[in-house]
This record gives C-alpha cells, structure tokens and sequence, in this order.
C-alpha cells in the first residue's frame, strides 16, 4: 500500500534538491534531474499538484539554461494542467518565468499579458516549498520594474520586506536586495544603491546563489557608472562577466559586454573599447542563435515528454490492476483484525507515547544544552590562544630584528680581538729581540684596536639596554618618548626580521623625519608593537606583489612622522597590491586576515587598534587596489 506520507516527503525533497542546484550550484543539470524525477512521481501517485509544480521546476531550469522554446512549451503546459484542474497557487510563479523569457527573446508584446497575470494570480499562491508572500509581492515588483512603473516597484518591494517575518529563503533575500538597487539605481540615489549591492552580494555568496551572482555585480556596476566611476564599474562588470560565463547566461553577457564597452568609451580607451564591443557582437549572435533554435528544441522536447507520459500513464494503469489486488485482500485481513483492535486502549498506547517523546524531547534538550556549554569553553579558550599566538609571533619578529641589529657590533668585537691576539704574538717576538721602536708601534696598533673593541662592545651594549627598554612587559605608563628614534628602530627590526626569516626577501625602505616633532607622551612598549604590525604588513605587502612581478616591480616601503598643531602623524606607505574596497572595512576587525591558512591570526591589527586607541589617538588606512596602501596614526602630543 502507498504511504502517502513518505510520497509527499519524498517529493518535497526530490523538490528542494531541484531548487539547490537551480539557484545554489553551478550544476544546474542536477536541477533537471531531480525535476523529471518528480515529474515521474507525479504520474506515478496520479497527483496533479505535484505534477503542475514539477512541470514549473522543469520551466525554470530550461530558463536557466537558456533553452526558451523548451522552457515556454512545457510552462504552458503546467498553466494549462492548472486550469483543467482548478487547481490555482502556481500560476503567479509560472506567468512571471514566462514573462521573463518572453522579454529576454525581444517579444514584448507577450511578456507584458504574461507578468499582468502573475501580478493578478499572486492572491491565489499557495507553493508550500517557498515565502509565498515575498515571492508573490517580487513578481509583482518586476513586473513593475520591467514595466518602468516606479512607485509601484516601491510599494511591492516594501510588501516583500514586511513579508519577510521571521523568515527568508534564499531567492526572495537575493532579489529583493537586488530589486532595491535597481529601485535606488533609476531614483538616482546612487550611495544607498551601492549599499544595496554589497548587501546582496553578501546575501548571494552566503546563499551561494550561483544564479543570481552575475546580475548582483552587473547592477553595481550600473551604479558605479552612473557616478562617472568608471574603472570601478569595469573591475565589477567583469567580475559579473565571470559569474555569468559560468553558467552560460548569453544573455547577461550580451548586456556586461555593452557595459564594459561603454565605459571604456567614456574613458577615452579605444583598443579596450573595441575589444569589448567585438565581444558584444558575439554574443549578441549567440543569443540569436539560441532564440532561432528554440522552436526546434520545443519540438523535440514535446515528443520526449509525450513519450515519457505515454509511458507513465501505461505504468499507471498496471499499478491500479495490481492496487485493486492488494485492497482486496488488505479489506480481508483489516475485518479480521477490527475485531481484535476494539480490546485495545488505544488511549493508553497514545499516554505511553506522549510519554516517551517527552523523556527523549528533554534528553535531547540536555545533550544540546551541553554541547553548546562545551562549545562555548572551547571558543573562548581557542580566542585565548590566538591572542597569545599574535603576542608571541610579534615577539619572534622583535627578537629576529633585534638578534641582527647586535650581530654587527659584535662581529667587529670579536675580528678585532683576533686581531690584537696575532698582534700580541708579534710584540712578543719583536720585544725578545730588542726591537723597542717595533714593539712600540704593535703596541699602539693593540691600544687602537682596543678602543675599537671598547666602542663597538658600547655598541651593543646601548641596542641591548634600548631593545630591552621597549620589549619590557608595559605597566600602562606614558613617559617622554623620542618618537623618531623608536621608529627608526622598529622599522630596521621589521626589516631585519623577515630577512632573518627567508634570505630572499628584499625590499627598499625610506625615513622622512620631521625633526621638530622632540618627545611625546606616549606608552613606547605598545606604540613599538602597533609599528612592528602595520611594517611587518606593509613589507609582507610588497614582497607578495614581487612574487608575481619579479622583473616589472620594486618594492618599497617608506615611513613618515610630522607635526601639525597638537597632534603627530605616522605614515607608513607601500606600493604593494594594496586592498580590495569591499573588505577595507573589516581590517581592523577581530580574526580577519588576507593572509593564508597559518600565516597570520587575524589579531595584529585588530590589538593594534586598541593600543592607539588606548593612547589617545586614532589609525586609518588609505588604499588604491593595485597601487598600495598607507596607514596613518594620529597621537596626540601631551
């Protein structure tokens, strides 16, 4: 006998795996699978329900895949299966797909009946596997946006945001950001439709949206146009390009394409200009290809799916002979056991239960009470050791600079020491033969080589006390400090550091002091490890940008302190790869690092941050993708 249960749970999960790959893979194929699935199961439980909605997966996925003849037949055939039927709930879904094929083949004059109709059957949807509300009030605000109907856009997508509750599934969140760019976009508020954007393109990469990825960027892209951003608009059209060649969207590559070309005009960049309007032409071509060939795929898909229901229907009718059977000896076996169930307490049996779902309901509740306790221990004690880690890996470069600053005095100690051992050897020799003037002459030599030893061993011994100075545990004290001096330290501890660690490494570096600037009230423990940071960064910088232009590139790093009124500025500047705008906001966040798996915490500018902050001042960064990046700190001077 057929559990009518497990069927439907069966088919909602055939169903929401369809809609996974349709909308959250680049497998879209996959989607098709599981909709012809459906489709077999819906003849197979003679349910015309599943079969109207399987038939609109099918739809969608023939859209996606740019296959519109194929994709308008059999949305057809769904609306029509739901007008024979009676059956309404998923007409507003299926008049709005066909709507958007009929505007992307250029024949507007059926698009615009089919949207009007999604619009007036959005009060009869009733799709149990979606936001009905969101995806209703969406329809209805594309329809507006494709019918340039902008107070109407407004209303609908602000229907669509108080449908949202408590919950969101994946299209609604993505199309509705991306409605409201457009909305913002076209009204000329060109800021908030950024903002827009960049919510949608967190939405789209958290939902994994591989379908809704290329508009995302195609309508930042618009917004940064129309604010005369041009190279910005290009860098994010053809991140858009990118997405859409992935899933083989011609369409949106016809219209990136134009985009690109577009911008490349107003820049003045003939040959670019060129190339991309070529790319246009192309595409365009496929796209009418594609259009001239739909008819053909309609003809052979409408025999494939008469061959299919041809076959299901004969499928069907054997099930019933064999279902007839069962229920005939299923009503024999139920009259004999009717009379042995009326001994039963069924009230019983159900108390037993309720019983044992609640003792098993409260075992879970501790065991997930108990995990989350756990959880929390371990992310707490994790933090913990990162922070430590970002100490001691400061630690570490300090100590690497620190060991190479003392290699040279020390050096020059012990050749001089040898020196004067051979030199004594010979005063020996010339003294035992009465040379007087000859051992006079060796003797001075050991005296200057003496004070050579004396200076150079004062050397260290000023690196040592002044390193120790500035790597001692801070109390929190602020005291006079030479701020030239200590970054004229770190920068060469920095430096001196990464050479220790990979001998490869090499880079330019430049001071520019002003000399006017004395002694400022600072914490100089702290205000050395916020340098070491941003000069490890900035060095780590320009050493990845040298990787990849080995011949092409110099790196170099410069840094800049300067007085203006109460307070004195730091720069450090580099000319490395510099950052991407859409992470600039989060450098200064806890755990977030460019860097690979290993390389870094996520920490260091993170504390940084606190420190300055600590002291009084402030820290920024300033950026150009490609060019490099400058960090400025501000301390105040009292």
């Amino acid at each position: 006998m057929t559990n009518v249960y497990s069927d439907s749970s069966r088919f909602a999960k055939l169903d929401s795996l369809g809609v996974y790959y349709l909308f959250c893979s680049d497998k879209i194929d996959s989607s098709y699978y599981y909709a012809n699935e459906n489709i077999k199961l819906a003849f197979t439980l003679n349910d015309r329900r599943m079969l109207i909605l399987s038939y609109a997966r099918m739809g969608s996925y023939f859209y996606y895949a740019a296959k519109y003849g194929p994709a308008i037949q059999i949305l057809d055939k769904a609306i029509s299966l739901s007008e024979q039927e009676n059956f309404h709930g998923y007409e507003s879904f299926i008049y709005l797909t066909v709507g958007e094929i009929y505007t992307l083949i250029d024949q507007q004059n059926k698009a615009r009946p089919s949207l009007e109709r999604a619009v007036h059957y959005l009060q009869f949807s009733k799709d149990p596997f979606y936001n009905i509300p969101a995806q209703t009030w969406l329809a209805s605000s594309f329809y507006y946006l494709f019918t340039n109907q902008w107070d109407s856009v407004s209303y609908a997508l602000q229907k669509v945001n108080e449908s949202f509750g408590s919950h969101i599934d994946l299209v609604s969140e993505d199309q509705y950001l991306d409605g409201m760019a457009m909305l913002k976009t076209e009204s000329q508020h060109y800021d908030e439709a950024i903002q827009f954007c960049l919510k949608a393109l967190d939405a789209v990469k958290k939902n994994d949206d591989h379908q809704t990825l290329d508009f995302t960027h195609y309508q930042y892209a618009i917004a940064l146009q129309k604010m005369h951003k041009y190279r910005e608009a290009i860098a994010e059209a053809k991140l858009s390009f990118t997405a859409a060649r992935a899933i083989d969207d011609i369409y949106f590559m016809v219209q990136i394409s134009k985009l690109i070309s577009d911008s490349y005009d107003l820049l003045g960049e003939n040959d670019s200009t060129l190339y991309y309007l070529k790319l246009n032409t192309a595409y365009y071509g496929q796209l009418n290809n594609a259009r001239n060939i739909s008819d053909v795929e309609a003809s052979e898909f409408s025999e494939q799916l008469h061959a299919q229901e041809t076959k299901a229907q004969n499928v069907l009718s054997k099930e019933r002979e064999k279902n007839r059977a069962r229920l005939f000896w299923f009503l024999i076996g139920l009259t004999v056991l009717v009379s042995l169930a009326v001994i039963l307490w069924r009230n019983n049996v159900n108390r037993k239960k309720a019983f044992s779902i609640l003792a098993g309901q409260k075992a879970e509740i501790e065991l997930q009470k108990s995990k989350a306790e756990a959880a929390l221990k371990e992310l707490k004690s994790t933090q913990a050791q990162l922070i430590q880690s970002e100490k001691m890996a400061s630690l570490g470069e300090l100590t690497a600079g620190i060991a190479h600053e003392i290699q040279n005095p020390l050096n020059f100690v012990n050749n001089f020491s040898d020196v004067n051992k051979e030199l004594l050897e010979e005063l020996k020799e010339e003294a035992d033969k009465g040379n007087i003037d000859e051992a006079k002459a060796i003797a001075n030599d050991v005296i200057d080589n003496e004070e050579k030893i004396n200076h150079h061993g004062r050397r260290a011994d000023a690196i040592v006390k002044n390193m120790l100075q500035h790597s001692r545990q801070t109390k929190g004290t602020k005291e006079p400090t030479d701020i030239n001096a200590l970054c004229d330290e770190y920068l060469r501890l920095s430096y001196h550091g990464l050479r220790a660690k990979g001998k490869e490494f090499n880079a330019d570096f430049e001071t520019n002091f002003d000399e006017a600037i004395g002694k400022i009230n600072i914490i100089p423990q702290d205000i050395g490890r916020v340098l070491l940071n941003i000069l490890n960064n900035a060095f780590y910088a320009v050493n990845e940008r040298k990787t990849r232009n080995p011949e092409m590139y110099k790196p170099r790093v410069s840094l800049t302190t300067k007085k203006s009124d109460d307070s004195v500025f730091i720069s450090v500047n580099d000319n490395g790869n510099g950052i991407s705008q859409r992470i600039l906001d989060k450098v200064f966040q806890p755990f977030f690092t460019t860097k690979p798996t290993g390389e870094g915490t996520g920490l260091g500018l993170s504390l940084s941050y606190d420190i300055i902050k600590a002291n009084g001042g402030e820290i920024k960064v300033e950026t150009k993708e490609g060019e490099g990046s400058e960090f400025i700190i501000q301390l105040p001077v009292a």
